[in-house]
């Protein structure tokens, strides 16, 4: 842990200087890793009530689902992100190699959704009435939006998490 010396704000009256005392962060980031940990389960519960009972072959089920899960990403990907970026500043390599993975898997599921979502929305467009069909393609393009920012930001903290479990200690 790299620390700055104490400085001196204000002189005491006394003549004499004291430094300012510094926290420690640790209880900080623990208190910071216990809320990640609680918004992820939630956020977990949130996908799992997404995407349960699943029916693959179902476009309305498909599109409505990968839409609503593009739009309930956020709360995932700061949720992790954070805990990567604790495991990495308390060094515990094997959480930050499993969140590595978690963000590869995230990032080959968000490309699959944005896909299927791409090739799903044309069938929608012919099923929707002509005064719907901007409302389907707003929302198509939203999610596919979404989706591909999410891809890129799950490829670089894959890359970031492997790339930090995998580094020799010097």
């Amino acid at each position: 842990m790299v620390t700055t010396p104490p400085r001196i704000v204000v002189p005491p009256e006394s003549g004499e200087r004291r430094p300012v005392p510094r926290a420690d962060p640790e209880p900080a980031l623990g208190a910071m890793g216990l809320v990640a940990v609680a918004l992820a389960i939630a956020a977990l519960i949130d996908f799992g009530a997404l995407w349960w009972p699943v029916r693959l072959g179902n476009l309305d089920w498909e599109f409505a689902t990968i839409a609503a899960t593009a739009d309930s990403l956020p709360l995932l990907s700061l949720t992790l992100g954070l805990l990567l970026a604790l495991a990495i500043r308390r060094g515990a390599r094997v959480w930050v190699g499993v969140l590595g993975v978690v963000f590869a898997v995230l990032a080959v599921a968000a490309v699959g959704m944005a896909v299927m979502h791409g090739l799903n929305a044309p069938i929608a467009l012919r099923a929707v009435a002509l005064e719907s069909r901007p409302i389907i393609t707003k929302a198509a393009a939203k999610s596919v939006a979404l989706l591909g920012l999410y891809t890129t930001l799950y490829s670089a903290l894959a890359w970031i998490g492997l790339r930090a479990a995998l580094r020799r200690r010097g």
